[in-house]
């Protein structure tokens, strides 16, 4: 059973997926698309982030996101391809 972080996480790194592997994706970009909560959009990028997944550009000006934009590394694009 997955729990909704499983799920969160999912859905970043298939949003992440489909923009150009160059592009960063704007937090608010990002939450409309994956249609997450706020917490579970936070929570999920933080997941990514600390395991190499997905790497963020990080500013001050964004909360309530803990951060500003994000995008995949190559270690993401290979795993979200073998979850697909």
């Amino acid at each position: 059973m997955s729990t909704p972080i499983d799920v969160g996480t999912k859905k970043v790194l298939i949003t992440l997926n489909k923009a150009n592997r160059k592009t960063w994706v704007d937090n608010t970009e990002l939450e409309q698309a994956t249609e997450l909560s706020l917490e579970d959009l936070n929570d999920a990028v933080e997941l990514l982030e600390s395991k190499g997944l997905v790497k963020c550009l990080q500013s001050l000006d964004t909360a309530p996101y803990k951060f500003k934009s994000a995008k995949l590394t190559a270690l993401g694009r290979s795993t979200i391809k073998q979850e697909l």
